[in-house]
């Protein structure tokens, strides 16, 4: 059955329901405020965490008197795909699949002039569109933009985070920082750009899914080393017929080194891989 997308007029919901649950039991970074959650392909989750102070600075909104959020739904789509074309490299399409106007959690929500009943963000899931086709994006493709038109940078729910890694980077116009000593791979997106690839190797169709006529598009989160060569990587779709043949190619792929500051950096970034039959 084909999906159904609902234009965002429709879509939007003025509900606390759509942020992610069980937000009470999810250890977050000291001294932030976690947003919500979205759980991956993988079954991982990307925990979407504020510090307090730029939770501080938020605009306040208060429906009732106000009917229009300080963000208006067309900017906040913008910003959230624009953001998501940052971080891929063959990614050029995205369309939005669902788009909530959430209150911060009650139990999570910050002092100051951002209170509970006025702090709200946008969750957007977005479908990735490859090869004319348009793929369920679900929690790997899900985007959040607060009120002042920033995105909140995501990290993976793998234990505590690390202490030089800020908890939502800034706008996506903001400058990467330089990276600590021993710091793990930054994450391509804001002020990072993709680096440019220098070899790629085609994937090896598999004879057997060739003949059962298995045919789709493998999307891979990839780890670049410091040397440009790829270290690392995990599948985000998957079709399993073609999942070892898409490893197989992106392990052989190399890109130019990342700079920060003048200083070679490891980083993530999703790449894809197209198996057709035509």
């Amino acid at each position: 059955m084909a999906r159904r997308v609902l234009p965002a007029a429709s879509v939007l919901l003025w509900a606390a329901t759509a942020a992610a649950p069980s937000l009470a039991q999810t250890p977050r970074s000291p001294g932030t405020i976690l947003i919500t959650t979205a759980v991956r392909q993988d079954g991982t989750r990307y925990l979407f965490e504020i510090p307090q102070e730029r939770a501080d600075k938020l605009p306040a909104w208060d429906q009732r008197s106000t009917p229009e959020p300080p963000l208006s739904i067309s900017a906040a789509k913008k910003a959230g795909e624009a953001w998501l074309l940052s971080r891929s490299t063959d990614v050029k399409t995205f369309e939005m699949a669902s788009l909530f106007l959430v209150p911060f959690n009650p139990g999570n929500a910050p002092g100051g002039s951002c209170r509970p009943a006025s702090c709200w963000f946008y969750r957007l899931v977005f479908d990735p569109v490859i090869s004319n086709r348009r793929l369920n994006g679900g929690g790997d493709f899900t985007v959040v933009v607060l009120l002042d038109g920033s995105i909140v940078e995501p990290r993976v729910d793998d234990g505590p985070a690390p202490a030089q890694t800020t908890a939502g980077s800034s706008t996506s116009a903001a400058q990467p920082a330089s990276p600590a000593a021993g710091a793990g791979p930054i994450r391509i997106g804001g002020g990072l750009p993709p680096p440019r690839q220098t070899k790629r190797v085609n994937p090896v169709y598999p004879p057997d899914a060739q003949g059962a006529r298995i045919q789709g598009v493998v999307i891979i989160e990839a780890t670049i080393g410091i040397d440009g060569k790829v270290q690392a990587t995990k599948i985000l779709r998957s079709i399993p017929e073609l999942d070892r043949a898409a490893i197989d190619a992106v392990t052989q792929w190399e890109y130019t080194p990342t700079l920060v500051n003048g200083v070679p950096v490891a980083v993530i970034m999703t790449v894809t891989v197209n198996f057709s039959l035509q």
